[in-house]
């Protein structure tokens, strides 16, 4: 541990003392006693009326859940309030509102910002006017980034989105300023970039995130399908019209950490009928990579934040996706549930981890079978 992991580490340590002391205002907890603005009805979620999704292994426990009834998606006002750290919004009756931290003290508590909560009186602060805060415990993660924080925008109005600057953390991924301007045509002056900690605002805009996790849930995201095919739509809005193809593509993790596909080159050599193309996601931009994902016919990929941009892609297209039996098969049901809610055919085929970074190695049977499954979707002749 160096002189700096110490010292956050004590930062830390010291925040958790203030974790009972903060009060929080749940807005879910009740519509009316809130007195918060739905934007939407209530939605009836049932997974088990997928069609279009085929688990190659043990079969996942989510896929027998009951039911859900999604609560309305909300947007609320507050005057007066101040932004402490990455996004924690005080109201004028000093209270949290929990909703700007993923609706949960445990994300609350993960900021480790609770003692500048307690002492904000002493801490120097900058004034904003109209503010959307955007900002929380998982907003650099890509997934959660696109899902969450984009898909609480989809319900606001051209002239809200004008007339409003958007709180985002320091240092953003360059995927965040550019998903907010190509989907939103929210530009760079609208963007307040924490640099401070401790911010007052005149009016604040809350938004509810679109998904409910819960006991009920086991404790899983569970999202809202029509929120999700909202954001495609928004996307579909954005593409240019062409008449070139889709291409069929092969998602490389060599720039990750975990997942990468160890004999890429074997697998675009053993399956040259179906012309794949090998992609790295992580040197294109925001909209070249949402245009990428809009007209592919074929996705084949690791686990991975990179397949989050299925949200993109039309019905047409077949997801083949490989998946680690060592990892939680709970992380499976995140992308299952972009798929189902576009009608995308979506494919996870098990794979035993070649090592602890749960690197796959593609072999004789994993080709066999990928050739089956895309010989029977009908894909042998798009070239």
């Amino acid at each position: 541990m160096n002189i700096n992991q110490y010292f956050r580490y004590k930062i830390n340590r010291f925040s958790t003392l203030f974790d009972h002391r903060i009060k929080v205002q749940d807005l879910r907890s009740g519509a009316k006693k809130n007195k918060i603005y739905s934007t939407s009805e209530s939605e009836e979620v049932d997974i088990r009326t997928q069609s279009n999704y085929y688990y190659y292994g043990e079969q996942p426990s989510w896929l027998d859940f009951e039911a859900f009834t999604l609560p309305p998606a909300f947007k609320q006002t507050f005057k007066k309030c101040e932004i402490i750290g990455r996004g924690i919004v005080v109201n004028e009756n000093k209270k949290v509102i929990l909703e700007c931290t993923i609706f949960q003290r445990h994300y609350l508590n993960k900021l480790y910002s609770n003692h500048l909560i307690y002492f904000r009186s002493f801490i120097p602060y900058q004034s904003l006017d109209k503010v959307v805060p955007l900002s929380n415990h998982l907003e650099k993660n890509y997934f959660h980034w696109i899902l969450e924080s984009l898909g609480r925008l989809v319900d606001m109005t051209k002239s809200e989105i004008q007339n409003f600057k958007y709180f985002i953390g320091p240092n953003p991924p360059d995927f965040i300023p550019q998903s907010l301007s190509y989907l939103f045509d929210i530009n760079p002056n609208q963007l307040v970039i924490a640099n401070k900690k401790r911010y007052k605002t005149k009016e604040c805009l809350i938004l509810s995130f679109p998904f409910m996790r819960s006991e009920k849930t086991k404790m899983h995201n569970v999202y809202s399908p029509k929120n999700l095919i909202k954001i495609n739509s928004i996307a579909q809005g954005k593409a240019k019209k062409t008449q070139k193809r889709g291409e069929n593509i092969l998602l490389s993790r060599n720039l990750a950490h975990q997942r990468k596909i160890l004999n890429e080159k074997e697998i675009l050599q053993q399956l040259t009928e179906f012309n794949l193309k090998l992609v790295i996601l992580e040197k294109l931009d925001f909209k070249d990579q949402v245009e990428l994902f809009q007209n592919a016919n074929i996705i084949i990929g690791t686990h991975g934040a990179g397949l989050t941009n299925i949200i993109f892609s039309k019905p047409s297209a077949t997801i083949i996706e490989f998946f680690p039996k060592e990892r939680p098969k709970r992380d499976a049901f995140y992308f299952f549930q972009i798929s189902n809610a576009l009608n995308i055919k979506h494919h996870v085929i098990e794979y035993t981890q070649f090592n602890e970074e749960q690197d796959f190695y593609c072999t004789p049977a994993h080709l066999k079978q990928l050739r089956e499954i895309l010989s029977n979707e009908g894909k042998l002749d798009i070239k």
